[in-house]
């Protein structure tokens, strides 16, 4: 989506009062190494064809020096089409937990929390406790200090005041 604010804004148009709806957002903080990828995709002037996936493929895997290295364990790396929405999509919107906070506020929703892996809340309950679960300026903090907190992705849900 070309923005991704104006289709949020467009969903909340239609949503009723007191209405939840769930949202998936691009971590930031998560795809710093996709973002790295994709300046060098960039600057090598690769496109998407399955010869230039392969060439890039070929030079992370070899390079066990790369900074990219990382990359190369996740099973999306390794399907064209899959690899080619991961490294070579060509509109992507990354976003922060305070742009979020501003969005909400912006769009007249609250936050009601993240879907995410239970393991993640207990280590953040632990670090912030259970009152914490909601605050997305602790959720921030927490991110800053685990920068794959998210995965790529922060998916939550909110309700319309």
């Amino acid at each position: 989506m070309k923005d991704p604010l104006a289709g949020w804004q467009s969903l909340v148009n239609v949503l009723e009062p007191n209405g939840i709806m769930f949202i998936g957002l691009y971590s930031e903080y998560a795809r710093q190494e996709i973002s790295r990828i994709k300046k060098h995709i960039g600057e090598k002037g690769l496109d998407s064809t399955p010869m230039s996936i392969r060439k890039l493929r070929k030079e992370i895997m070899e390079d066990p020096n790369s900074e990219y290295g990382d990359i190369s364990t996740g099973k999306d790396f390794y399907s064209m089409s899959n690899c080619r929405d991961l490294l070579f999509h060509v509109q992507e919107h990354l976003f922060t937990i305070p742009a979020i906070e501003q969005a909400l506020n912006k769009f007249g929703l609250t936050f009601l929390g993240f879907e995410i892996d239970k393991r993640i809340i207990h280590a953040f309950k632990s670090e912030y406790g259970q009152d914490a679960l909601y605050d997305l300026s602790k959720w921030h903090q927490f991110e800053e200090k685990h920068p794959n907190t998210f995965g790529g992705m922060y998916q939550f849900w909110t309700r319309k005041l």
